[in-house]
C-alpha cells in the first residue's frame, strides 16, 4: 500500500500563498533561521515521488533553481501543460483522476511514499481518504487575503491526531498530524 504524505507551510491565518500566489513571506529574513530547513530535507529524502497540481508546478518553475532534482513528479491537470525539456525525464503530466493515478502507482509497484503538494490537491487526497499524514509548519506571519491551504466545503469534518510538535526559536511551529 502506498503512503501519501504532505509537508507544507502556512501563515498563521492559514494561507499557503498571498492573493497573487506569491510565497516571498516564507523566506522573510526577519523571521527565517538561516541554514534551517525545518525537517524538509529529511522528509524529502524519504519519499519516492511527488504529486502536485498544475499551479504548484508552475510556481516551482519560477524559482531560480529547480528544487526537486531527479525526483519523479506527477503533475495533475485536466488541461495540457508545458513541461520544460530538461525536466521531461522526471516530470509527467497526468490528466486522469487521483484514484487512477493511485492505481497506476500501485501497478508499477515501486512507489511506497508519495509527497502530495498544493492546497487543492492535498484537500482532494484528504477527501478521498488517501492522505494519511500531514506536516504543517505554521509561520508566525499574517498575510491577510491569500490562498488557503484548505478548500473544504461546509459539512466536511476531518479528524486529525497530533503525532508531534516542534517549536523553533523564531516561532515556527511544525506539527505532524495523522488524518483519521
Amino acid at each position: 500500500m502506498i503512503q501519501y504524505l504532505s509537508f507544507i507551510a502556512t501563515s498563521l491565518d492559514g494561507n499557503i500563498a498571498d492573493i497573487s500566489g506569491g510565497i516571498d513571506w516564507l523566506i522573510d529574513p526577519k523571521i527565517n533561521i538561516q541554514n534551517e530547513d525545518y525537517g524538509y530535507e529529511e522528509f524529502f529524502e524519504s519519499i519516492d515521488c511527488m504529486v502536485m497540481g498544475k499551479n504548484s508546478f508552475l510556481k516551482i518553475l519560477e524559482f531560480p533553481n529547480y528544487p526537486y532534482g531527479n525526483k519523479k513528479i506527477w503533475v495533475l491537470s485536466k488541461n495540457d501543460i508545458q513541461i520544460p525539456s530538461n525536466l521531461k525525464e522526471f516530470v509527467f503530466h497526468f490528466a486522469g483522476s487521483i484514484l487512477e493515478l493511485d492505481q497506476k502507482l500501485i501497478k508499477e509497484g515501486n512507489t511506497k511514499r508519495v509527497y502530495v503538494d498544493g492546497g487543492k490537491v492535498i484537500t482532494s487526497y484528504i477527501l478521498l481518504k488517501l492522505l494519511k499524514e500531514i506536516t504543517i509548519t505554521t509561520i508566525p506571519v499574517l498575510i491577510g487575503e491569500g490562498i488557503p491551504l484548505w478548500t473544504l466545503n461546509p459539512g466536511n469534518l476531518i479528524s486529525l491526531k497530533v503525532l508531534s510538535n516542534k517549536l523553533y526559536e523564531n516561532g515556527f511551529l511544525k506539527t505532524t498530524y495523522a488524518i483519521l
